[in-house]
């Protein structure tokens, strides 16, 4: 595999191949959501989601306080665009990426699939941690194979990076920083491999938990 650098930041790496519906959520006497939500979660090579790739992506189906369905996803590129910080975030061996990864016109297919095959003609409310950037990743990858993510979702989202925000500056938590790393220590939140797309979705749902707890 050649590794061709970009300004000494990025790296273009070939591939070894050469208004939507939404349920009304009922809040049960114990805590618990009545209420089909789809968690997700991205590792990507950058911030940029117009010029980065998208690498791992999670999906959780959170319904009445358990994880009903997960699948994560791989997702190989003619070309991975990714910068070297990203990949000593998320830990991501492009080569064993890449062997393990299915195309991403075929994988885009496969979510779609994932999706109608848990929520049927439903479009799922999604959560996740500062979600409006997995939104964006997932939304490029989509249009990418003419599809449109925004068919397949509620326009409804739900941000634990926000309520954590909340929390904050109405004094409920004192907390250093609104980050899942942040929020998983301060609510001491067990995790087996963070920066990966699959724990970091458990996490998260882990977290909603914990901020629901507070409001009952």
């Amino acid at each position: 595999m050649q590794v061709q650098h970009l300004a000494n930041i990025e790296i273009l790496v070939p591939t070894l191949m050469s208004a939507a519906n939404c349920r009304v959520c009922e809040i049960k006497d114990k805590g618990e959501i009545d209420m089909k939500i789809l968690f997700i979660d991205t590792e990507t090579g950058g911030l940029n989601a117009e010029k980065h790739s998208l690498l791992t992506v999670a999906f959780a189906v959170y319904n009445n306080g358990e994880i009903v369905a997960e699948k994560e996803f791989a997702v190989k590129h003619k070309y991975y665009l990714v910068s070297t910080k990203a990949l000593e975030v998320n830990n991501i061996n492009l080569i064993e990426h890449d062997q393990i990864a299915i195309e991403w016109k075929v994988e885009v297919q496969e979510i779609i699939k994932f999706i109608k095959d848990n929520f049927g003609d439903e479009k799922p409310v999604i959560a996740g941690h500062n979600i409006e950037f997995d939104y964006k990743f997932l939304d490029k990858l989509f249009q990418n194979e003419k599809e449109y993510w925004w068919k397949y979702v509620s326009h409804r989202k739900l941000d634990t990076c926000s309520l954590i925000n909340f929390l904050m500056v109405t004094g409920k938590i004192e907390i250093e920083s609104a980050s899942l790393e942040a929020s998983i220590n301060y609510f001491k939140i067990e995790t087996n491999a963070r920066h990966t797309a699959k724990d970091d979705v458990r996490a998260t749902i882990a977290l909603f938990e914990n901020i629901n707890k507070l409001f009952n």
